[in-house]
């Protein structure tokens, strides 16, 4: 009698056995996914700006130079014979803009035979545009200047010092110009460059009339060489 109750027992007992096994098995995690590896590639519009960040790292936003003129002739009009200016000027540039302040002293104006000295402030504005590449950078400008002119006949005053430039004969003075030249540039540091600077302008210088001049206007053209230093920002 107790040979059936012992079997269903063990029979019981080993299913229960068969079904925990299934169930831990079914429980089983999956295996994790492999990671996908990022792309070490970079995209065309990450190499567009790329490129572009490495063109305009060396786009200045400030320069100042101090520049000299260093040919001394002007093509003159009649009956101005030649002028003969030593100049010094000084330039800003603010991105696209330029601002300059000249002056020219002790310079000398043939007229009929007689030598008449002449000193000359003037400013000049206009834009100028560089191109930035690394150390060589090119560029090109064009605008308007703007000044006043003091004339007169050495052997007629007293006075032979800077005041000849409240003497004798004044008059503003006028004209447009356009340039042609190039910076050449040493980084010495992350944004900063200093170097030599070299162009040619062609310009024009008009005036009113001039009593020292005997009545005459300048009226001239003149193709400039400057050179000089400029510090870039």
């Amino acid at each position: 009698m107790l040979k059936k109750p012992l079997l269903f027992a063990c029979l019981f007992f080993c299913s229960s056995v068969l079904n925990a096994q299934e169930e831990s098995v079914d429980e089983t995690k999956p295996p994790p996914k492999a990671r996908v590896k990022p792309s070490t590639g970079t995209s065309p519009r990450g190499k567009d700006s790329e490129q572009k960040s490495t063109f305009t790292k060396d786009l200045y936003f400030a320069r100042q130079s101090f520049v000299f003129d260093v040919r001394r002739d002007r093509i003159m009009h009649s009956p101005v014979e030649s002028l003969d200016p030593t100049t010094g000027k000084f330039e800003m540039d603010l991105l696209f803009l330029h601002f300059g302040l000249s002056v020219a002293i002790d310079q000398e104006i043939q007229l009929e035979g007689r030598r008449i000295e002449t000193y000359m402030p003037s400013l000049d504005g206009g834009i100028r545009v560089h191109l930035p590449f690394r150390y060589v950078q090119p560029f090109i400008g064009a605008g308007y200047t703007l000044g006043w002119l003091a004339a007169s006949d050495p052997n007629n005053r007293g006075s032979h010092d800077i005041t000849v430039l409240w003497q004798g004969s004044r008059s503003g003075v006028w004209g447009f110009y356009g340039e042609l030249g190039v910076d050449v540039l040493v980084p010495i540091d992350r944004r900063a460059g200093l170097g030599l600077r070299a162009y040619l302008r062609y310009g024009s210088l008009n005036s009113e009339s001039i009593p020292d001049l005997g009545g005459a206007q300048i009226a001239s053209t003149k193709l400039t060489p400057f050179v000089g230093i400029v510090f870039a920002r």
